[in-house]
């Protein structure tokens, strides 16, 4: 749906095999982790300043996890995203 909207953003959707009693079920997949951003933003990318500030947050009750956000800032001092991931958690592999 996002793609249809905001036509030229970027998304990638990862998932994992599901197991159950030490057997892949091939009918399903487990959420593993998404990325994405929007268009508008890797446009305005070019008139930011060379900083990029990374941070995340937890994700509670039912969906849990961790939501990372990448910013940068222009030269009118403005905020902006751009980039969005969900993640299982803070790994080294997630953030890379």
């Amino acid at each position: 749906m996002m793609l249809e909207c905001c036509l030229g953003s970027i998304y990638r959707l990862e998932t994992t095999y599901y197991v159950s009693n030490n057997v892949v079920d091939a009918c399903f997949r487990k959420f593993h982790r998404v990325f994405w951003t929007f268009k508008l933003v890797c446009d305005a990318f070019n008139y930011t300043k060379l900083i990029t500030q990374i941070d995340g947050t937890f994700l509670y009750e039912k969906y849990c996890g961790t939501l990372l956000i990448t910013t940068k800032q222009d030269d009118n001092a403005r905020i902006l995203p751009i980039a969005f991931l969900v993640v299982e958690g803070e790994t080294l592999g997630d953030w890379s």
